[in-house]
């Protein structure tokens, strides 16, 4: 009450009308909760920005933009733009809880923007230093992206430069759910599995998606799974089975090949298998499942080079923070990844805003987990491609591409990521409408034909293997 009354009087004395006389101390108490008023409103004024751009973003639908080749239109589906606010499960493996509400660029992580030099040896160097050992060991990179390249686009074409150059085959991941591999010919049929992916949605919980964003659960007792390999390619060594829980398995590989055995771990596990000749058809069959999860397969040499296709349709970068962190890192110690790309920012564009700070966010977000969730690995991050729409008429490049670029660029710079503007090497601002003149894009002005895709995977791989070249000049 007595602070209540020493407020008032404060407020008489500096009253245009008043003459009560203040004593000092009232003055000094008054300046003291003006200024402590002042201070609480910015704040709150931050956070109330920040809440209503997130809050936008759960209620207000989101573009993402569908491959339709015999349509100039784009076709759009109701999705959730970027994923929540950090939660426990990132505080708990980053110590960093109450630090990343207002910012995630950590102090640990050095900015390089003022040295591309530096910055380009910090992103890469442990990546290329597992290179040097691709003639005795398996380098694994993981491409992680939107649909831009599903059916293994981009990623065969960058595949097939690193294998040419350090060895290895096979394709790597394929999840254990109905999908056609369309560069290799291989094509998987699943019955009787419930499939979990990670996705856009208002309510989520992290789950146990391991290192690929996806588990398959069985669920009845005559669950299978049959892979074809429609090639009959044999560039692969090894199969392997990643899972976790108990079940019964039996592989029958062609017609003269098949194994029994049960699968029983309580943590991620992976089951390998070795072939002499790779086999044109796997079956496997699951019996007596017990909290059994089936994270996907993997197609891998005994050495060399192995690149990891993994497309979530519709997502706006990683959403690292869905998922289980403990999962994540057994899985990633096991196979232990050398390079993690990160190639979104497609479903990003139609969104039109004033800026992407909460994208660039997101993207923080996500390569801060990897480094913290896999210490040893490279984080590549692929801009966004160049996009075009239909503006009375007329075609015109999307005007949030810069904005959009430089959120992914800052964000690759503020966490010690190596970034790959894509879209100035299609050729800068419009390439697309030209691309899609010359076959290399499709009609909807957003997605690449396999022709495209395919410039796209050397071109990558070609700057990646040019570095390489000058790091072991640097370093000889």
């Amino acid at each position: 009450m007595k602070m209540l009354k020493n407020m008032f009087r404060a407020f008489l004395y500096f009253s245009a009308n008043s003459t009560y006389e203040m004593k000092p101390h009232h003055v000094f108490l008054f300046f003291v909760v003006v200024l402590s008023i002042a201070f609480l409103f910015k704040k709150s004024s931050y956070l109330l920005n920040f809440l209503s751009y997130n809050n936008d973003a759960h209620f207000s639908e989101r573009l993402d933009i569908q491959p339709n080749p015999d349509s100039s239109e784009i076709e759009v589906d109701s999705v959730f733009f970027v994923n929540e606010l950090p939660d426990s499960n990132i505080a708990k493996f980053t110590g960093h809880e109450s630090d990343l509400g207002d910012s995630v660029v950590m102090s640990e992580f050095i900015s390089y923007a003022e040295n591309d030099t530096l910055h380009f040896q910090h992103a890469l160097h442990a990546f290329f230093n597992q290179l040097k050992l691709a003639s005795d060991s398996v380098v694994r990179i993981v491409y992680y992206g939107d649909s831009q390249i599903e059916g293994d686009r981009i990623v065969h074409p960058l595949r097939e430069v690193f294998q040419q150059r350090f060895g290895g085959k096979g394709i790597g991941y394929m999840p254990a759910e109905m999908y056609f591999n369309t560069s290799e010919n291989y094509a998987i049929i699943t019955k009787h599995f419930d499939k979990h992916i990670v996705a856009y949605t208002s309510n989520f919980f992290t789950s146990n998606f391991g290192l690929y964003g996806r588990c398959f659960s069985p669920i009845k007792t005559d669950a299978q799974i049959r892979i074809n390999n429609r090639n009959n390619s044999k560039n692969f060594d090894v199969f392997k089975v990643l899972y976790a829980g108990k079940a019964g398995l039996k592989l029958d590989a062609d017609k003269n090949w098949c194994f029994e055995e049960d699968l029983n771990s309580s943590e991620f596990a992976c089951k390998s298998y070795l072939f002499d000749e790779a086999p044109s058809t796997l079956r496997l069959n699951f019996a007596g499942a017990d909290s059994f999860c089936l994270f996907g397969f993997l197609f891998d040499p005994l050495s060399g080079i192995t690149v990891d296709h993994v497309p979530f349709r519709g997502n706006a970068n990683l959403m690292l923070n869905r998922f289980d962190a403990e999962s994540f890192i057994e899985m990633g110690k096991l196979l232990k990844p050398s390079l993690i790309i990160l190639h979104f920012g497609l479903n990003v564009v139609p969104d039109i805003r004033e800026n992407y700070k909460s994208y660039q966010k997101a993207l923080e977000r996500d390569i801060i987990l990897l480094k913290k969730f896999l210490p040893n690995v490279s984080v590549l991050l692929v801009g966004v491609s160049d996009m075009a729409r239909s503006v009375n008429g007329q075609l015109e490049p999307y005007p949030n591409i810069d904005a959009i670029v430089d959120a992914q660029r800052l964000a690759a710079t503020n966490t010690g990521a190596y970034f790959y503007d894509l879209r100035e090497h299609m050729g800068g601002k419009g390439a697309v409408i030209e691309w899609v003149e010359r076959g290399l894009a499709k009609s909807d002005y957003a997605h690449f034909t396999l022709e495209g895709s395919q410039l796209v995977g050397q071109g990558i791989a070609d700057t990646l293997l040019t570095m390489y070249n000058e790091y072991l000049q640097a370093n000889d």
